[in-house]
């Protein structure tokens, strides 16, 4: 069983260097705010979602609704911003000319996702805003130990030769119904060259899904006030099982993929042009 577990991650650990296997349809279905989802009827739909506290950051920008299409989680993105397909990932690195970093051009659905402005990285701009979604078997600690073994994670990338600060990390939860979860804010690279993430690491079904939703260091409040939104707007379909004891370090590596750390200082660059 263990020697299973581990092809398993290592598989999943290189998600970033690997073609995408299969096209899907760009379409996702949709429902009405303040309804239940129907095939989960004790989960609230992202519409009922409350407004912010009064000592957050500055308002973010309207929000538009997804709806997974395995009905797995629903959450609201930034206005103008949908899910890129393979397909739309393949043109752009087939012109060679993007400004959109390769690993935000390889979605593999439904493992890893891609979301953006889609149609302003199609019409060649490119402003280091970016949110994907990457799915992992297992379940982590939303606790003490889950803290340190993603601190761990983030100290072994930064031992690599990129610079990964953990500015903040702690327990927290998502959606209106409290789902337990890991919040972080990372910072990125060094110098003109850094930049913010904003990481929600969920457990849910036996599954791990982390939302890392990428932003320019210099407007970080606005990436907060985004984040903030999108971790409030958070429906899953399932609730956490459990952590996975004997395989947590197995799964950060496959959740975040070996070469991790290389991407993301990447984005500024070429955000910057």
């Amino acid at each position: 069983m263990l020697a299973t577990l581990l092809v398993s991650a290592l598989a999943l650990g290189c998600k970033c260097c690997e073609s995408p296997r299969c096209a899907q349809d760009p379409g996702s279905p949709r429902q009405p705010a303040g309804e239940q989802d129907a095939e989960h009827p004790g989960r609230k739909n992202p519409g009922d979602a409350g407004g912010p506290s009064q000592d957050a950051a500055p308002a973010p920008q309207t929000l538009d609704r997804f709806v997974d299409d395995s009905q797995r989680f629903a959450l609201r993105l930034p206005a103008g911003w949908r899910r890129m397909t393979p397909d739309e990932g393949r043109s752009l690195r087939a012109g060679g000319r993007t400004q959109v970093p390769a690993e935000f051009l390889e979605p593999e659905p439904p493992r890893y996702l891609v979301f953006g402005p889609i149609d302003r990285w199609l019409a060649g701009t490119f402003d280091g805003r970016a949110l994907t979604l990457a799915e992992s078997d297992g379940e982590p600690d939303v606790g003490p130990s889950g803290i340190a073994d993603v601190k761990a994670h983030w100290e072994s990338v930064t031992q690599r030769g990129t610079t990964v600060v953990v500015e903040r990390l702690e327990v927290g939860s998502v959606g209106t119904e409290a789902h337990p979860a890991l919040l972080g804010r990372l910072r990125v690279g060094a110098g003109t060259d850094a930049h913010t993430r904003f990481d929600a690491y969920v457990p849910s079904g036996g599954q791990t899904y982390c939302f890392a939703l990428t932003w320019p260091a210099a407007d970080a409040a606005a990436g907060e006030a985004e984040f903030t939104a999108m971790c409030r707007s958070i429906g899953m379909a399932s609730k956490a099982r459990g952590p996975v004891h004997f395989g947590s370090k197995l799964l950060w590596a496959a959740l975040f993929g070996l070469g991790i750390g290389v991407v993301l200082h990447s984005v500024r660059k070429r955000a910057r042009g």
